[in-house]
């Protein structure tokens, strides 16, 4: 028994290593990605339709992919995935017009689909069982603080050389992540054939609480996104190391919530209520970001919304790994991804059109109101589940 403990824990923590390879390598180059797309002739706009697609690519991929890993298996489906991402990210030095890197960055957003759903099923597959939340937790928190100092790492390797070098490596890092997958992640598909498993795309949709809970966590990351997006823009005031030092404290506080939300995922009776907790807390994030953009209500929004998404996207991807059926498990967390990806894909995008139209303080507010609909939305399909 001790042996086998000893085993899931190496393994929880080699996916870990490579998610957080993966994901690095997907945002290191984020610093200078709007100015490469410039050097090639395009503007603000351009640069936004890239990012677009690229979340577009990874939103359209999630579901599908999460199919494969269950046909498949998690393990090889995050293979593929790292390699057509890998290639996508490899050809954008090479881009020598606009269109071309729109179409590279959409090839390694087809990758960075394929493997974030495939690594957020592997964890609920090597748990035991009660104890999913305590691997998603972990595997979160890796993957939460490659995407929050990523950035910073990209803007290292910018500083000591160009912008080619850095597209190459974060490459590079997608094919070591795909090496270590092979080698040391074991394959947990099951030995023994099963027997087809009718469940589509309706099943997992007629099922109120999976769509509660997909609705809740694009309502999450839509607010996310806004915050993220449009902060350096918002406190334009401020030193941009200011500016680093906000969105450092909203890591932080997403990467230290996610572990211990899953090691106590368990233990918590009332998961409705502690989500409701973390999405009025992002809510109210939103409502201080619109009252200031000095340092101040900057920090005190980047705790509540961090700690708001530490909570929240632990608990609702438990919630839906443990409604899905073993058979797909996959296919399901697929719409907990895509929600992910809307949220962040559509949050800055309308957002910034109500920027443009009516100022920053409406922008934030209506997330806000987003955010409290999503949890209204929520608490009501959860209800209806339980007294069906």
């Amino acid at each position: 028994m001790e042996k086998q403990r000893t085993q899931e824990r190496t393994t929880l923590f080699v996916l870990s290593t490579i998610i957080f390879i993966l994901y690095a390598s997907q945002v290191q180059f984020r610093p200078i990605f709007p100015q490469y797309v410039e050097l090639k002739g395009g503007g603000e706009a351009a640069v936004g339709l890239a990012i677009f697609l690229n979340w577009l690519a990874q939103a359209i991929l999630a579901i599908p992919s999460g199919s494969l890993s269950d046909k498949i298996g998690r393990k090889a489906t995050t293979i593929l995935g790292a390699i057509i991402a890998a290639a996508g990210l490899f050809f954008l030095p090479v881009a020598s017009t606009v269109i071309l890197i729109m179409l590279f960055y959409f090839i390694a957003g087809i990758g960075q689909g394929a493997y974030s759903t495939a690594t957020a099923a592997y964890p609920v597959d090597l748990a035991k069982s009660g104890q999913a939340g305590r691997a998603i937790g972990w595997s979160q928190a890796a993957r939460q603080s490659a995407l929050s100092f990523g950035p910073a790492i990209g803007g290292v390797l910018a500083t000591f050389s160009d912008f080619s070098t850095v597209f190459i490596i974060s490459a590079l890092m997608a094919a070591v992540a795909a090496s270590i997958s092979w080698l040391k992640l074991p394959d947990l598909r099951q030995q023994k054939p099963v027997a087809k498993m009718q469940y589509n795309f309706r099943d997992a949709i007629s099922n109120p609480i999976i769509l509660g809970c997909v609705v809740a966590t694009f309502s999450l990351q839509f607010s996310n996104s806004v915050f993220l997006s449009f902060i350096p823009l918002y406190a334009r005031q401020l030193p941009i190391a200011i500016i680093g030092l906000v969105f450092t404290v909203q890591g932080l506080m997403n990467v230290v919530g996610r572990p211990l939300v899953g090691e106590f995922s368990a233990k918590i009776s009332r998961r409705v209520l502690a989500i409701s907790l973390g999405m009025v807390s992002g809510a109210a994030g939103m409502l201080v970001l619109s009252l200031s953009s000095s340092f101040e209500f900057l920090i005190g929004s980047a705790i509540l919304i961090g700690f708001s998404t530490g909570i929240g996207i632990v608990l609702l991807l438990t919630i839906v790994a443990e409604q899905a059926p073993s058979e797909k498990r996959g296919f399901v967390i697929g719409f907990h991804n895509t929600a992910i990806y809307l949220g962040l894909g559509t949050g800055s995008a309308i957002e910034g059109i109500v920027i443009e139209n009516f100022g920053y303080p409406i922008a934030f507010q209506s997330s806000a109101l987003l955010t409290l609909a999503g949890l209204i939305a929520f608490a009501v399909l959860v209800k209806l589940k339980r007294n069906a």
